[in-house]
């Protein structure tokens, strides 16, 4: 997606470095609802009908065009529609989805226990974590302690080594069992205690390898042509009612025409009871 971005700033710094400047990007902030960029997708937009476009003359070269072309319109084919597959993936990244998260998340197995404003402990285990909260697991709780927890300010009891550190918390969300729980200010002092606990431990990384797959040819291969395909159907999600219309009216005028063609149909025979 960046790669129409990047050329021009790239050449410059090729030929003239002395030319180049440095902007930083904005970070942080949340995407409030789905959208599509539009802007930034516009040259790719532009490539997508270009080939569109050739692949229409493609196909007629190849039904109207001279016999000892045929091979050659083939070949071209076949490259146009694996450019439009990519060009769809590129088109795929210009969906914003609607952030929820703040903060990025690190995946864990902890046990914690969690303290109520009545005292009582609950042993929990820890799924994850961010800078902005944890999500735990509490095992035997039902709609009624979700919904008797959700909102409610409680404490963490986090371990490292042989000490125990409690920050203070708040239920945002509660579903079977399942709790993201918000971190309340804290101080300097707690701050650098809950990044000891979480970032900062050496078990959180040793085995973050263990999920990792090997790489796969084909099968990324695949995954990139189903993403272009996706990109498409968001492509055409997000775009306005009149080509949502046309392509269905297109669509169903190829199914149509489709259904037309010859077909085989088996001769029945009848047997006769004797």
């Amino acid at each position: 997606m960046l790669a129409w971005y990047i050329a021009r700033p790239t050449t410059v710094a090729l030929f003239a470095p002395h030319k180049g400047t440095f902007n930083v990007t904005g970070k942080g902030g949340l995407v409030e609802k789905s959208h599509y960029d539009w802007v930034i997708s516009r040259p790719y937009l532009v490539l997508v009908a270009l080939n569109i476009l050739g692949a229409g003359v493609g196909f007629y070269r190849l039904g109207w065009g001279p016999n000892d072309e045929i091979g050659t319109v083939m070949v071209n084919l076949i490259w146009t529609l694996y450019n439009l597959l990519i060009l769809g993936a590129a088109v795929a990244v210009a969906v914003e989805a609607k952030q929820v998260r703040k903060d990025h998340r690190v995946e864990v197995s902890m046990p914690i226990w969690v303290r109520l404003h009545t005292g009582h402990l609950i042993q929990a285990e820890m799924k994850d974590f961010s800078l902005g909260g944890i999500r735990v697991v509490i095992d035997d709780a039902d709609d009624k302690t979700c919904e008797y927890l959700l909102g409610q300010c409680l404490d963490v009891v986090l371990k490292r080594g042989g000490q125990e550190f409690v920050f203070p918390m708040t239920v945002a969300y509660a579903s079977k069992g399942i709790f993201g729980l918000r971190l309340e200010e804290l101080s300097h002092q707690q701050q650098v205690q809950y990044v000891q606990c979480t970032f900062a431990r050496a078990d959180t990384w040793a085995k973050w390898q263990q999920g990792y797959q090997s790489d796969k040819p084909l099968s990324s291969m695949r995954a990139v042509l189903q993403v272009g395909f996706n990109g498409y159907k968001r492509l055409l999600k997000h775009s306005p009612n009149f080509i949502r219309v046309s392509v269905d009216l297109l669509l169903n005028s190829f199914e149509f025409i489709w259904s037309l063609r010859p077909r085989y149909v088996p001769i029945r025979t009848q047997s006769h009871a004797k």
